[in-house]
């Protein structure tokens, strides 16, 4: 619903409203996508992305609620739960908070940082403004620990244009546009906004790569 109100705010006031991505200011994005849609790799074909899942985590016991947070207003319209701070965010620092990985609240890397992939990828393919003609994916859930979103997990699919994407935590973080006459990668490089991103750093260090220098 909050979209809907948002766009009908929108609509009633007359108002400018300008949405995005942090990915898409990052230039290397959008040279990759540039590249791809004029044809430096020949036809595309497919779309590996990759993203790693998230663990399941250590049983987690109620905790009192800090005095600098009203739970009940964090909760929303989300089920009442005990509260647990690695349930939500960390007190101390700006490592990875734990409400990313509770179904409740989020779904998982998937939707984390794979709306950034995915939108970056729909740049490359020319597919922003419609979508897949289907979608299969299996996933591993955890079976304890606090956190439920998905693990290792596989995602296919299939876009009118003849283009197939897969997503795994099995590929490099980023993006791998695969054609015709060769293949563009890109990803936020050596990129971390906290120390606990899962990133590998040493297969992430290049955020721009071809299989031929020439391409790019």
């Amino acid at each position: 619903r909050e979209g809907q109100q948002l766009r009908d705010a929108v609509q009633k006031t007359g108002v400018i409203l300008q949405v995005g991505t942090q990915q898409r200011a990052m230039p290397q994005f959008r040279v990759a996508a540039e590249l791809v849609r004029n044809g430096r790799i020949g036809k595309i074909h497919t779309v590996k992305i990759g993203l790693p899942g998230d663990p399941a985590g250590p049983e987690a016991p109620a905790m009192p609620v800090p005095k600098n947070l009203n739970f009940d207003m964090w909760l929303g319209s989300t089920p009442e739960v005990p509260y647990t701070e690695i349930g939500v965010h960390p007190q101390q620092g700006y490592s990875r908070p734990g409400w990313l990985r509770l179904r409740s609240y989020g779904a998982g890397m998937i939707t984390g940082w794979g709306q950034h992939h995915y939108d970056s990828a729909a740049w490359g393919m020319d597919t922003e403004l419609t979508g897949p003609k289907s979608v299969e994916a299996l996933a591993e859930f955890p079976k304890s620990g606090l956190w439920n979103v998905h693990g290792d997990f596989f995602v296919k699919h299939e876009y009118d244009n003849g283009i197939t994407v897969y997503t795994s935590g099995g590929y490099t973080n980023g993006i791998r546009y695969e054609g015709t006459d060769g293949w563009i990668f890109v990803s936020r490089g050596a990129y971390q906004a906290s120390a606990s991103d899962p990133v590998d750093q040493e297969k992430s260090a290049k955020a721009l790569n071809a299989s031929d220098p020439k391409i790019l």
